[in-house]
């Protein structure tokens, strides 16, 4: 649901968590990842589509719980041995031995990079939109769009009183919690574009490294400073601008080494 819903809910995470665990048993946990730049399948903002939205992603989780169940030596096939002719491949997944639970936070300063002038880009909108206007053709809107977006959240954002877009420096808070060397979980604190995930977990010492967004506050979208090229929304409301999300990689990943290693 959108912000301006006043209904206690647990929106589509509700939806999904319930079919889980109606079908599986157990207690299903959601959470969001670096999924600041991945949309929903439907966007219409009504608990119809809550409702499928979650119905979806619980579907999904379902199929992949019950794919993995391991098809054990009892069964009975036609014409043959399911114990002697059948190859019993075991399931891919990871056994984590007994929890040693290790937790570490790190403040990560960052500058906002409030604009000096914002009568540029209001010039700009301005000349898309007429561009726009008198050639609505969606070759043209594809190709324009992910600039306008961009511009009108850009200043929307810089132009709506609030302590966020302003001048200054936050300290954002990073946080890992270990479980063992098999797993450790990531908090980070804003809507990650999904790259960001990519770049942790790929470089992470822990053989499994699940991120966590939207932890311990929230300070808007984290692109990589290769996504300032592809403009879009996204872009527009990230607060601390190009590189910033890279300075947030290296202090994980420096936790995470340390981590590892104690």
């Amino acid at each position: 649901m959108e912000y301006d819903n006043l209904e206690f809910s647990a929106d589509f995470p509700g939806s999904a968590v319930k079919l889980i665990e109606e079908n599986l048993g157990g207690l299903a946990v959601f959470v969001q990842g670096a999924c600041g730049n991945i949309n929903p399948t439907w966007t219409a903002h009504d608990w119809a589509n809550v409702e499928m939205n979650g119905n979806i992603v619980g579907s999904a989780a379902l199929s992949a719980a019950f794919r993995a169940s391991t098809l054990v030596s009892d069964r009975f096939a036609v014409n043959l041995s399911w114990a002697i002719d059948t190859v019993q491949t075991p399931v891919k997944g990871t056994l984590i031995p007994a929890a040693n639970i290790e937790v570490q936070s790190s403040l990560v300063p960052l500058d906002r990079k409030h604009p000096a002038s914002l009568t540029p880009d209001e010039n700009e909108i301005l000349e898309l939109e007429s561009e726009l206007g008198n050639n609505p053709s969606l070759d043209l809107k594809k190709k324009l769009q992910p600039r306008l977006s961009l511009l009108r959240a850009k200043v929307h954002a810089w132009k709506t009183p609030g302590p966020r877009y302003t001048p200054g420096t936050d300290h954002l808070e990073v946080q890992a919690i270990s479980i063992s060397k098999e797993l450790v979980i990531v908090g980070l604190p804003g809507e990650f574009l999904f790259g960001v995930e990519n770049s942790i977990s790929e470089k992470s010492p822990f053989k499994n490294t699940l991120i966590v967004g939207y932890a311990n506050g929230y300070f808007d979208y984290f692109p990589l400073a290769s996504d300032f090229r592809e403009h879009g929304y996204e872009i527009g409301r990230a607060i601390y601008g190009e590189g910033a999300t890279e300075v947030i990689i290296d202090a994980t990943l420096t936790m995470l080494r340390t981590m590892y290693g104690s």
